[in-house]
């Protein structure tokens, strides 16, 4: 898998801006399960006021997934069922 390395620069994020992020799994608050590396959770971070996508197929809808500190929440999931914004949003 390619990644950036952890001295590459960060590009912020603005408003208008759109970041799909793909998952191992959703949750219906747009919690997200990665694949444990965190690149998406530090680019989020810094993310402004842009709106995050999660992408996935609609399996991969759970009740709840494990979150840390640093994980942040989608604004809407798009699946193979449709689009669904996250509780809370």
């Amino acid at each position: 898998m390619l990644v950036p390395p952890r001295s590459a620069p960060a590009t912020p994020l603005a408003e208008g801006d759109l970041v799909i992020v793909p998952g191992v799994a959703f949750d219906l608050a747009g919690r997200r399960l990665g694949r444990g590396g965190g690149h998406y959770d530090r680019m989020l971070a810094i993310r402004g006021g842009a709106t995050t996508l999660g992408v996935g197929f609609d399996l991969q809808r759970v009740a709840e997934v494990p979150v840390g500190p640093l994980d942040v929440a989608m604004d809407a999931v798009l699946t193979d069922q449709g689009l669904w914004r996250s509780v809370g949003q």
